[in-house]
């Protein structure tokens, strides 16, 4: 080792700058299978929505464009694809992010 260089800095178990390890505090709210049980719930409800809102947004606008242009289903059927390619593109970035996270 050359005269100028630092040797490697032991670590300390009480380090502030260390990330924490084990069990959360006793004062926290929820405990970590708690944690961990919410943020699966809160992403099946991001699939849920992610799914349900184009489709049915599509169909809606569809229906809507039907009435007011006097079609019979041209918009409403075109919508409806269109709303299920928006959820299937939806429901691949969100399970591409869960899978590389």
């Amino acid at each position: 080792m050359s005269p100028n260089a630092k040797a490697p800095r032991p670590e300390k178990p009480d380090d502030p700058a260390a990330p924490p390890t084990g069990a959360p505090p006793s004062g926290t709210l929820f405990s970590s299978s708690a944690a961990r049980f919410w943020r699966r719930a809160a992403s099946m409800t991001s699939i849920g929505w992610s799914t349900v809102l184009p489709i049915a947004g599509g169909v809606l606008l569809g229906h809507y464009i039907d009435q007011r242009t006097g079609s019979e289903y041209v918009w409403t059927v075109g919508l409806l694809v269109g709303g299920i390619m928006v959820a299937f593109y939806n429901l691949y970035h969100i399970m591409y992010k869960e899978i590389n996270d």
